[in-house]
C-alpha cells in the first residue's frame, strides 16, 4: 500500500486517467516516490479513487517542488565571530551560470577583525591545552556533519561557482577526507629525544605556532579551506579564515590544471586532431544539470582573458582546433579551447591562463620536453605519460615542480604534501609536512645531574 492506495490497482486505474504514455510514466514515478508520512488516508482503496489519485499526485508534485526550492535556495551569508553569526552589508554574489544576483557577501569591519583576533587568541589558549585525542574527536565529528550535508553544500557551491554538481559533491567529500586525515595525524606530531651525555636530557618538541590567519582562493571554496582549517586545528592552533570574496571557479580554473601539452612528434598530429574533436563535443552548461561536465568561468574578466590569450596565440601562428570564443546567451560560458602549434612566445605559454585552454606543442626528444617544461619561473604541478621506467625516473628527478603525476591526473591526496617550487610558493599543505608548518620547534636541554660530584 502507498498512502492508502493499493499499488497494483492504483497504477492500473491511473493509466486510464492520463492521456499520454509520457504523462503516465511521469505520474507513476511521482506515486512511486511518495513519502507515505504525508498522507492520512484510511479505508479501502476503492473509496473515491479518482479524487484520491489526483490528490496524491497533487500533493506529491507540491512536495517535490518544495524540496527543489529548498535545495536550490542560496543561504544568507554571515560572519561567524566568537561563536556568533553577524550580518553585515557587502557586495552581490553572482551566479555565473545566468548572471543573476543570488545573495550578498558580507564585508567585515576593522572592529570585526579585532574581535575575531581576540576570540582566536582566547580560543588558542584553550585549544592548545586540549589533548590531541579530544581535538581529533571534535574535528572528526565536524567532518561527519559536513558529510551529512553534502547535497545542501554542493548545491550552494554550484550556485555561486558554476562547478558541475557532481564535482561539487566530490570536492566536499574530499574536504572531509582531508580534515579527517589531519585530525588523526594530529595525534602523531612527534618530537624526539637526542642521545646525550649522562645527566643531560635533550629533547625536541613540536608545539602549535599560535593563531593562524588563512586566506582561501575561490576555485576550491571547500577543499582549500579544509586544508588550512584541518591542519591548523589538528596541530593545536586556532584560525581566522578569510574566504574568497569571489568564491566561484569551475571550467579549467584549477591551479593544477594542465595547460601546456608537449607531445612527441611521432603522435603529435593524431593527438591534436583527436583532442580537438573531443573538446568540440564538451559543451559548458549550468552546473545544476546532472549532465553538465563543464561549468562557466568565474566572471567577465576571465572571459576577456581567454579571448585575449586565444587571439594572441592565433596571431603568432597557432591553429585553433576547437572553441575560441564566448558561448552565446547569458552566463560566463567559454568552451574548451584547443590550440595547436602554439609558439613558446605566446602569452598563454608564459602566463597562467587559469581557464579552459589547452596549448599543444610538439617535441623531438625528452631533453627538449624537459627544457620547455622547466623554462618558466613557476612549478606547482606537472604530468607525464610514458611506458618507460627509465623516462619516468628521469622525469621525477628533473622536472621542476612540487607535484608530479605520472600516467594519471591526481596531483595530491590528503596523505601527501601539496605545494610548489620557484615562484609557485613555499611551504606545504597536506601530509605530515603540512601539519609541521603549523608548529614551531623547541629545543629543550635539561642538566639534571652533575657528573663532577
Amino acid at each position: 500500500m502507498i498512502g492508502g492506495i493499493d499499488r497494483d490497482w492504483g497504477f492500473t486505474r491511473l493509466r486510464g486517467l492520463l492521456r499520454s504514455e509520457e504523462a503516465t510514466r511521469s505520474a507513476l514515478d511521482i506515486v512511486s516516490s511518495i513519502d507515505t508520512s504525508l498522507f492520512s488516508y484510511t479505508g479501502r482503496s476503492t473509496e473515491y479513487p479518482h479524487k484520491l489519485i489526483r490528490h496524491v499526485i497533487h500533493r506529491a508534485r507540491a512536495n517535490r517542488r518544495e524540496r527543489q526550492t529548498i535545495m536550490t535556495r542560496y543561504p544568507d551569508l554571515q560572519l561567524l565571530i566568537n561563536g556568533e553569526w553577524l550580518s553585515r552589508p557587502g557586495e552581490p554574489v553572482i551566479n555565473p551560470a545566468d548572471e543573476s544576483v543570488i545573495g550578498t557577501l558580507p564585508h567585515a569591519t576593522e572592529a570585526d577583525l579585532a574581535e575575531a583576533a581576540a576570540a582566536a587568541e582566547e580560543g588558542f589558549r584553550v585549544w592548545r591545552r586540549t589533548s590531541p585525542a579530544k581535538r581529533a574527536e571534535i574535528i572528526i565529528k565536524a567532518a561527519r556533519l559536513i558529510r551529512e550535508r553534502v547535497e545542501e553544500l554542493a548545491v550552494t557551491m554550484t550556485l555561486e561557482q558554476g562547478k558541475p554538481i557532481a564535482e561539487s559533491r566530490m570536492e566536499i567529500l574530499r574536504a572531509c577526507d582531508i580534515i579527517e586525515w589531519d585530525a588523526a595525524e594530529g595525534r602523531r606530531v612527534y618530537g624526539r629525544v637526542i642521545p646525550s651525555e649522562p645527566g643531560m636530557r635533550r629533547i625536541v618538541l613540536r608545539q602549535p605556532i599560535g593563531v593562524v590567519a588563512a586566506m582561501s582562493p575561490w576555485n576550491f571554496p571547500v577543499s582549500s579551506p579544509a586544508r588550512k582549517v584541518g591542519g591548523a586545528l589538528s596541530a593545536g592552533c586556532s584560525i581566522i579564515l578569510k574566504a574568497s570574496g569571489e568564491t566561484p571557479g569551475g571550467a579549467g580554473q584549477i591551479c593544477v590544471s594542465p595547460t601546456r601539452f608537449f607531445v612527441h612528434e611521432a603522435i603529435y598530429e593524431r593527438f591534436a586532431l583527436s583532442f580537438g574533436e573531443r573538446a568540440a563535443v564538451l559543451k559548458p552548461g549550468n552546473g545544476l544539470d546532472p549532465a553538465t561536465r563543464m561549468g562557466p568561468l568565474a566572471n567577465l574578466r576571465r572571459i576577456a582573458a581567454m579571448e585575449a590569450f586565444t587571439a594572441d596565440a592565433k596571431a603568432k601562428g597557432a591553429r585553433l582546433l576547437s572553441g575560441g570564443s564566448r558561448a552565446a546567451g547569458r552566463g560566463y560560458f567559454f568552451p574548451l579551447t584547443v590550440l595547436a602549434d602554439v609558439p613558446d612566445d605566446a602569452r598563454a605559454m608564459q602566463e597562467e591562463p587559469f581557464g579552459p585552454l589547452a596549448l599543444l606543442s610538439p617535441f623531438h626528444s625528452l631533453e627538449e620536453a624537459i627544457e620547455k617544461a622547466n623554462s618558466l619561473p613557476y612549478g606547482l604541478a606537472g604530468y607525464a605519460f610514458t611506458n618507460s621506467a627509465r623516462n619516468a625516473n628521469r622525469l621525477a628527478e628533473e622536472l621542476e615542480v612540487g607535484n608530479l603525476s605520472i600516467n594519471h591526473f591526481v596531483a595530491s591526496i590528503a596523505e601527501t604534501p601539496f605545494g610548489g617550487v620557484k615562484e609557485s610558493g613555499y611551504g606545504r599543505e597536506g601530509g605530515i609536512e603540512g601539519l609541521e608548518c603549523y608548529t614551531v620547534v623547541k629545543n629543550v636541554s635539561h642538566l639534571f645531574e652533575r657528573q663532577d660530584r
